[in-house]
């Protein structure tokens, strides 16, 4: 009986050991077939086999991508990418899906991180393409921007708000290049000559966009939106021939020496300098003095500003965040050439456009573009105006323009029929003007009675003035467009003639 248990269990247990047996070399075998795909052998040669791709990487979920800043590859600027052919009802869906995808507690120190370690895998190459281009750090205008960053801030929350803002309109900053190419050369260089923060060169992006003939409702003209008796204060002339404030270069000059001595006024503050320029000194000076006497911080995050003012400085430094890491943040900037755009050529005489246009083989709405401040086709006749005027062209078509000019009759530069001046500007717009009498424009064009003079060696405008029994501030005025720090030799000024 004993017998006959024991070979029951021997059977038993040698079947179970046959069951595991087969199992692992079922195994074995599915191994061996898979492996066989993908890895070769040493003696295989790797042309003979092939290889299955990799599955793509797990990637996070689409509402985690777009809180971390987390961009799809189209949408990374790499020098593989192509043009974008993106339409207006696209822009719409990613402005809602970044709208709805927002989390309500993001760490920001998870966004940084993130746009770190994206930083360090895009820097592949000492060149960068922009626009559509390969060019060198060196050779593109952003480039020298960044480099001229000064204003130092610490994280706010105000500032991402409107960086978030503006990341969901991708098309605003190629809007914002195209208005800014033929200006912001001459801008960068006159902000760095003041040894001004090369942020304040981006300043026309928030109050203007760049577009000369922008107007506010309450009157303020040109990219950097003056007022008009503000405009006059700095010897901006307004009339019916010509606005100051629309006129890149005398608007420029007289925006950058505001902005000096509202930062001489406060301190050194450059953002409550901003304010003020915004909203007035004398506001800004009783939110400081209402600070002081609340013994609160009187720094321009502390005070108390309407709200338009109280968004101005972060719009302008979400703009220069955006541009400084516009890699990091998925924005194309087209390149913009780190060289200058136009010349500025002294206007002896007044001019129609449409005529310099044919004479330098130039497009007459593109002259008429670079020369915004002119209201009409036609330059203000040297009877009508105190100072003398100047014309933008084309780097390379502003001495063509000199040589063919000189080999003209003065009355082959205007029509036959000289048009009357444009004054489409309703009272609400400017400041309302008497109506002049004969004998009202007859002294005032005996004030403005001036002269030519021709710039000597050793020249200075205080050595001018004294020469000429006048003022630096009366030559500055005559001569909107003169460079006080680039005389150059034989240059034309206009100064006033001696009273009898």
């Amino acid at each position: 009986m004993w017998e006959n248990v024991i070979s029951v269990l021997i059977t038993a247990q040698f079947i179970m050991r046959l069951r595991a047996c087969l199992g692992i070399c079922m195994g074995l075998g599915i191994l061996l077939l898979t492996g066989c795909q993908t890895l070769p052998s040493d003696s295989d040669s790797l042309s003979d086999v092939s290889l299955t791709p990799l599955s793509s990487p797990v990637l996070p979920s689409e509402d985690s991508r777009r809180s971390l800043f987390w961009e799809p590859a189209e949408h990374v600027f790499t020098d593989s990418d192509e043009e974008e052919t993106e339409t207006a009802e696209t822009d719409e869906i990613e402005k809602k899906a970044v709208d709805n995808a927002k989390p309500v507690n993001t760490p920001k120190l998870v966004k940084i991180k993130i746009r770190n370690q994206d930083k360090q895998t895009k820097k592949t190459n000492s060149k960068t393409r922009l626009g559509g281009k390969k060019i060198g750090a060196g050779d593109d205008l952003w480039h020298r921007i960044r480099d001229g960053y000064r204003l130092q801030i610490d994280d706010n929350e105000s500032i991402q708000a409107l960086v978030d803002k503006y990341l969901t309109y991708p098309r605003y900053f190629d809007r914002l290049t195209k208005n800014a190419s033929p200006w912001l050369y001459h801008i960068v260089s006159e902000v760095e000559e003041r040894g001004m923060p090369l942020e304040i060169a981006l300043l026309p992006a928030v109050e203007s966009n760049f577009e000369p003939r922008a107007r506010s409702p309450r009157s303020a003209a040109g990219i950097w939106q003056f007022m008009p008796e503000t405009g006059k204060y700095f010897g901006l002339e307004q009339n019916d021939w010509y606005d100051g404030r629309q006129d890149i270069i005398a608007s420029t000059d007289a925006a950058l020496e505001y902005l000096q001595r509202l930062h001489r006024m406060f301190d050194g503050d450059w953002f409550n300098a901003l304010a003020a320029y915004n909203w007035g000194e004398g506001n800004v000076l009783k939110a400081i003095k209402k600070n002081q006497e609340e013994g609160k911080p009187t720094d321009y995050w502390s005070l108390d500003l309407p709200n338009e003012t109280r968004e101005f400085v972060p719009r302008l430094l979400a703009i220069t965040s955006i541009i400084k890491n516009n890699l990091d943040y998925g924005v194309k900037l087209p390149s913009i050439a780190n060289t200058p755009y136009f010349e500025s050529v002294t206007l002896e005489q007044p001019v129609d456009l449409d005529i310099v246009a044919d004479i330098v083989g130039l497009n007459a709405d593109d002259v008429k573009r670079l020369n915004p401040g002119y209201r009409g086709k036609i330059t203000p006749p040297e009877d009508d105006t105190e100072s003398v005027h100047s014309l933008a062209l084309p780097i390379g078509k502003a001495n063509l323009f000199r040589k063919r000019v000189a080999a003209l009759d003065a009355k082959s530069l205007l029509p036959e029929i000289p048009p009357a001046p444009i004054a489409s500007l309703s009272l609400t717009q400017r400041d309302p003007e008497p109506a002049k009498t004969s004998s009202t424009s007859k002294s005032n064009n005996a004030k403005a009675k001036t002269k030519s003079y021709r710039i000597r060696k050793g020249d200075n405008l205080l050595t001018i003035a004294r020469a000429h029994n006048t003022d630096v501030a009366t030559l500055k005025r005559l001569n909107r467009h003169l460079n006080p720090r680039k005389l150059k030799v034989g240059t034309k000024v206009r100064v006033p003639l001696a009273r009898d």
